[in-house]
């Protein structure tokens, strides 16, 4: 599903803005594969394109440079050295990745049970809301406001010095959402204009209409909008009492336009690590279990290479405190303690000896991120046209230098963080999209297809394309790996 949604936003991005070099991790060269095109109509490449996207073996951009004739030029930015070295660290990783699960699962066990006997009635209700919103049974919005129950006055006026300025903005504008009355603001606007039609100037009152149908259409915030229409009225008192809840939707809107959605998801986990600390307040045993509990849970993510940001910077920080074996003891004293059943083996230690592994994993795929950013530069450099809409098909020297240069880099979602500060440094703009997904992802094909499409990339020889060119299974014959097409990207 995501890959065909990948590859229907390529094509509105071709269609729309001609954009067509599509820079990949998983490959150092050319990867495209529209020489497929010559060997079956249209009807019959879907087919098997179709076949090979649901297995894995081909990505959306793949699947769209195959059934589709757009000049789309697919092209690979890893450093060969890194890629395999990541390959190699990632297989010895997948090799102890069920056996760590099983017993990172059974730690868990011990932790959730001892939670029952060491937290708080509180803490215990604060665990439940977070399970609830991580399995998306809870809104963003009903969380956070279940968060903020546990501040005062005076905490919510620190949070911005907690580097939390996202979550105060936000809570701000709750405050102002409480003062608003919708239907009141859309009477009082109606108002508004019914007086300005009566005393505006023709020329203004153009203008006004204007914006109005702009901000109908959503050409134009509604901040830019409402703010317009309060510039028009003549300031004071008197005409704030006229309108309260104009006034008051526009104070809403002005700090709601303040708030940076994505740095406001970022902060969310430390807002939780906040109220936790704070409720867990002088009881040692409670702070240490939460530690231990969060620590699991970033192990997990580390092992099963699905980390998010805020676990990266939660290992990064508390390294040192990872010692599984000292965890270990914790539990089990813990348990004999409150007379909870558990098998954790104390003498014990491959989750200690296998940080190591995880560690060379996470390093190189660092490493392979600086390379994603160099190389994108260089292929954006060597391979746009002047124009993506008016360049000549596969005339990837540029003849304009100062002419804009566009380009798609797919990525997984792990790099992006790294990436966007790497592109910030050098004064590239970015956007960031994910294709929709409203199914779970199959892990174990992802794993699976990894590792059999897998070919060391170090050392191989560029060279020209051959007349006879290998194919997909069910258009001719078999891929060679010469095509270079060693693994689907998402890694």
């Amino acid at each position: 599903e995501a890959q065909m949604n990948l590859a229907k936003m390529l094509e509105y991005l071709y269609l729309a803005h001609g954009i067509t070099l599509v820079l990949v991790e998983g490959g150092s060269r050319s990867d495209s594969l529209s020489y497929m095109r010559e060997y079956a109509p249209k009807e019959k490449r879907t087919e098997v394109a179709d076949k090979y996207l649901k297995s894995g073996k081909i990505c959306g951009e793949n699947y769209l440079d195959i059934v589709e004739d757009y000049p789309i030029d697919v092209f690979g930015i890893e450093k060969p050295e890194l890629y395999d070295a990541n390959m190699n660290s990632f297989l010895k990783l997948d090799e102890i990745r069920d056996k760590d699960l099983i017993l990172l699962d059974n730690l868990k066990q011990t932790a959730n049970a001892l939670k029952e006997k060491i937290y708080s009635n509180q803490l215990l209700d604060v665990e439940k809301k977070k399970k609830d919103y991580t399995d998306e049974k809870m809104k963003f919005k009903d969380y956070t406001i279940y968060l903020l129950s546990f501040t005062n006055d005076r905490e919510e006026a620190a949070l911005k010095k907690q580097d939390l300025e996202n979550i105060a903005l936000y809570n701000q504008a709750l405050e102002l959402e409480k003062k608003t009355d919708l239907k009141k603001t859309e009477l009082e606007r109606s108002k508004l204009l019914e007086y300005l039609t009566k005393t505006l100037p023709q020329a203004k009152l153009k203008e006004c209409l204007a914006k109005t149908q702009a901000a109908k259409d959503e050409k134009i915030k509604q901040s830019e909008y409402y703010n317009y229409l309060k510039s028009l009225l003549p300031q004071g008192k008197s005409v704030e009492k006229i309108y309260p809840n104009l006034f008051a939707y526009i104070d809403y809107l002005n700090v709601f336009d303040k708030i940076d959605n994505e740095d406001l998801f970022k902060e969310l986990p430390q807002f939780e690590d906040y109220i936790y600390n704070k409720l867990i307040g002088r009881n040692g045993d409670a702070r240490e279990l939460y530690f231990i509990s969060r620590g699991i849970e970033t192990f997990e993510g580390l092992v099963e290479i699905k980390i998010t940001p805020d676990e990266t910077r939660f290992y990064t920080e508390n390294k040192k405190k990872f010692n599984i074996k000292e965890w270990k003891n914790f539990l089990a004293k813990q348990a004999k303690r409150h007379n909870i059943s558990t098998n954790i083996d104390v003498n014990s230690n491959p989750l200690d000896n296998h940080l190591a592994f995880v560690d060379n994993f996470y390093d190189i795929a660092l490493q392979r991120e600086y390379a994603f950013a160099a190389n994108t530069i260089k292929a954006m450099n060597e391979r746009l046209p002047v124009s993506p809409l008016t360049g000549e098909k596969a005339a990837f020297k540029p003849q304009n230098p100062n002419a804009p240069k566009i380009a798609v880099l797919i990525c997984g979602g792990y790099h992006t963080s790294t990436l966007m500060n790497l592109f910030k440094k050098q004064g590239i703009a970015y956007v960031v999209v994910a294709p929709n997904v409203t199914t779970a992802t199959d892990k174990n094909l992802y794993r699976t297809v990894l590792k059999e499409v897998y070919t060391p990339m170090a050392g191989q020889v560029e060279v020209i394309q051959p007349i006879a060119k290998p194919t997909l299974p069910g258009l001719l014959r078999q891929q060679s790996n010469k095509e270079n097409k060693e693994v689907p990207s998402g890694q």
